[in-house]
This record gives C-alpha cells, sequence and structure tokens, in this order.
C-alpha cells in the first residue's frame, strides 16, 4: 500500500472519482439497493459527488466518539489517510482504524446506525473487504457497530477468501477501466 493523502481533502475528492473506493464496492458487487453500477459510472464520470445526508453526517459526528471509547483503549491507530493499492493500483480505500489483536492485525470499519436493531452488517462486507485488499498484510476486518448511546457494541470479522478476492480483482478492473475508456464495461449492462 502507498499512502496518497489525507481523508476528506480537496485531493481525496479528487482521488474518489479516478478510483475504485472502497465506498464503491458493494455497488460493484451488486449489494447496494441504493445505487446501481451504471449510476456510479456516472457520478464518476462527471464529477458528481454524493451528497450527504443525516446518516453520513451522524456517522462522521459519531466515529471519533466510538473510536475512543472502544478501539482507542486496545491500542488501535486511526489513519485518516487514503492509500493505493500495489498489486492493484486501481484501488484505493481510507480505512477508520488499526488494531493489533491475538491472532493478528485486525482493520476496523465504524459504523453508527440510527437503530441497531436495524443494523445490516452485510451492506458493508465488501467495503471491509476492498479495504484489506488495498491494505495488503491485513487479511482480517472487522466492522465496528454502535448507536449514538455508545452502549453495547457489535462487532462483524470479515477474513478475504481467495476465490472472493479473485473475483472481486476482476470486476473492479473491468469497472476502473470503463472509467478509462469513458464507456461501461458489457458486464455491467
Amino acid at each position: 500500500m502507498i499512502e496518497l493523502c489525507d481523508h476528506g481533502g480537496e485531493d481525496w475528492r479528487r482521488l474518489r472519482a479516478q478510483f475504485v473506493t472502497s465506498s464503491d464496492a458493494t455497488t460493484l458487487m451488486g449489494d447496494n439497493p441504493y445505487k446501481t453500477v451504471a449510476q456510479l459510472f456516472h457520478e464518476k464520470i462527471h464529477g458528481i459527488s454524493t451528497p450527504s445526508n443525516l446518516h453520513t453526517e451522524r456517522g462522521i459526528r459519531m466515529e471519533p466518539l466510538i473510536f475512543e471509547k472502544f478501539l482507542a483503549p486496545l491500542g488501535a491507530v486511526r489513519l485518516g489517510k487514503v492509500y493505493i493499492s500495489e498489486e492493484q493500483p486501481w484501488l484505493t480505500a481510507s480505512p477508520d482504524a488499526f488494531v493489533r489483536l491475538t491472532p493478528g492485525v485486525f482493520l476496523y470499519e465504524i459504523k453508527c446506525p440510527a437503530d441497531m436493531s436495524k443494523f445490516n452488517s452485510s451492506r458493508y462486507y465488501w467495503q471491509v473487504y476492498h479495504q484489506m485488499m488495498v491494505m495488503g498484510s491485513h487479511r482480517r476486518g472487522r466492522i465496528l457497530a454502535c448507536d449514538e448511546s455508545l452502549h453495547d457494541p457489535q462487532y462483524y470479522d470479515i477474513e478475504l477468501i481467495p476465490e472472493a478476492e479473485e473475483a472481486y480483482k476482476q470486476i473492479s478492473f473491468d469497472f476502473f477501466l470503463s472509467l478509462a475508456r469513458r464507456e461501461l464495461h458489457p458486464r455491467f449492462w
């Protein structure tokens, strides 16, 4: 992995339009009920940013608090950077945190749903999977979900599976080629 820039700045916004990000992963794999691959392609080609909403604003506000309460005591490192994969240089990611735990290093993605009883961790599976691929040596990921009460956090483990990894590499590469050619690959029609 190679560090590219700080998360959230103007460079980050520019890079999001040029590369396949972990936020794109769920859409590319057909698991996003709110966006199709064709819509994602249109947004990237035309430089359209997904507007913020109450859910993303809550996540941005709560993420540091969740980190401090549940991950900082474990010795977690908060990153705040955007990285590009050395093996798949069309993939970028900005994971929330790393924690060294037995049996190894975990990459963490923090989520703050409005209602924990309705939280669906599978919606974020490909996002974390993508981050693990970009970060290379980190073969284990974990979603930490906690509502605004900061009580009863839920943890969901994710591990890389070679067959799924290869399939995702090909799908993400086909999408990257679509962006470069400015024509959507037939796989996504």
